[in-house]
């Protein structure tokens, strides 16, 4: 029995020497590979994210770009130095052929993710695990795998072939999958609090209108500080009466969306973990960018950020946003922001204080119809004798403890 798992070490070789070489086929490479994770070998990966580092900011990969790059990485003794770079770089004559060696690369990943996932089902259920659910999760990844992998995903297709298929839900008729959303409101109003209470939800499994929430992965992008947010997200579970332990909910310490240099370094801790995230959370958009939010260029350029996430990870981008000064009714700042959105939600406030009447509105649903007004409060929560925060009670919706 061969227990090697499926490799192409020179197919490896030769899409990173092609990058080299001729760096107009990066795009197309970095369009058949998922990320850097679909090579078998770390230096390989190493090398992989340096280049498209290099591509992104320059548009061109040379030799003494990429050295410097992954020098600065402190990864050059990783990856074998410079003699190993100079190896890759002269391992093909041309790069005519880069596509076949990707989708090469890509298959043996894909070979490798279902050998890893049956590794996975089988210690699941030995631990315990209801099979039912272990294989339901099983058959929803392996399709995401096979649908992304379809040659006919990027073929130029006529109308009525083209499947038709209901929205595909992260939070039931309130977030869909793989969308950009935003949700914004004025200053105390509870925004965070409400992206917490759906960022628990979706990492916990719970429900949403007593329909039930397919359990994900969350990362939360917390540019205003990571102390508050973990008193809220211990708050919520001491609320449900759950353990937060083990919940697969990841808090970053914010990202500058605008800067891809950031936005970069977010993603090698998104593949340090190990996670595939359902939703990133990116709290707030003020926060969370260089430039001007009123520049149309600046925030296309945020906008742009949150569009490679989402394609890049196959997941849902949640931006919390404030209110514009003179209009209560819109989120601050360039229009195109809105333009942008799958969904929009507004919180509006009546009254002052953490008791005010609270009403989330959908204010623009792209594909779907718009849900109705939901009334909320904030209610204190203690979490121990000296550290009190507040969660969101929605009075009119049927949620539960888990």
């Amino acid at each position: 029995m061969n227990d090697t798992p499926p490799y192409a070490p020179e197919a490896e070789c030769a899409v990173l020497g092609s990058m080299i070489l001729d760096s107009t086929c990066c795009p197309l490479v970095a369009d058949i590979l998922r990320n850097a994770a679909d090579f078998m070998h770390e230096k390989h990966r190493v090398v992989y994210r340096s280049i498209m580092d290099v591509y992104r900011d320059t548009r061109a990969v040379d030799m003494v770009q990429l050295t410097q790059r992954v020098a600065d990485l402190g990864q050059l003794n990783t990856v074998g130095g410079v003699d190993y770079l100079i190896e890759l770089f002269e391992s093909v004559p041309s790069a005519i052929n880069v596509g076949h060696y990707a989708r090469l690369v890509r298959d043996k990943a894909d070979q490798r993710f279902f050998l890893d996932t049956l590794d996975s089902c089988r210690a699941r259920i030995c631990s315990g695990a209801e099979w039912r659910g272990v294989l339901s999760q099983i058959e929803a990844d392996i399709k995401i795998v096979k649908e992304d992998a379809d040659p006919a995903r990027r073929r130029l297709l006529r109308a009525d072939e083209i499947e038709v298929v209901p929205p595909k839900w992260l939070v039931p008729n309130l977030l869909e999958r793989e969308a950009l959303a935003g949700l914004f409101g004025p200053s105390y109003c509870g925004k965070s609090f409400v992206a917490v209470d759906w960022a628990c939800r979706i990492s916990s499994g719970d429900t949403w209108d007593r329909k039930p929430i397919e359990a994900g992965t969350v990362a939360y992008a917390a540019a205003e500080g990571r102390g508050g947010l973990s008193r809220r997200i211990e708050a919520w579970h001491k609320a449900q009466g759950v353990s937060r332990e083990g919940k697969p909910l990841y808090v970053y310490p914010g990202i500058r969306m605008d800067d891809p240099a950031s936005v970069r370094e977010f993603s090698r801790e998104v593949e340090v973990q190990s996670i595939k995230p359902d939703l990133i959370v990116v709290d707030t958009l003020n926060r969370s960018m260089i430039g001007d939010e009123n520049s149309a260029t600046d925030m296309g350029r945020f906008i742009q950020s949150c569009d490679d996430l989402r394609h890049q990870y196959g997941c849902t981008v949640l931006v919390v946003h404030h209110t514009g000064k003179g209009n209560q009714n819109q989120a601050r700042g360039s229009s195109a922001f809105r333009a942008a959105m799958d969904a929009e939600y507004q919180i509006r406030v009546d009254g002052d204080g953490r008791d005010a009447d609270r009403t989330l509105r959908a204010t623009k649903m792209k594909d779907a119809p718009e849900p109705a007004d939901v009334p909320f409060h904030l209610r204190s929560a203690v979490i121990d004798d000296k550290v009190e925060s507040a969660v969101v009670e929605w009075p009119l919706l049927h949620t539960h403890p888990i």
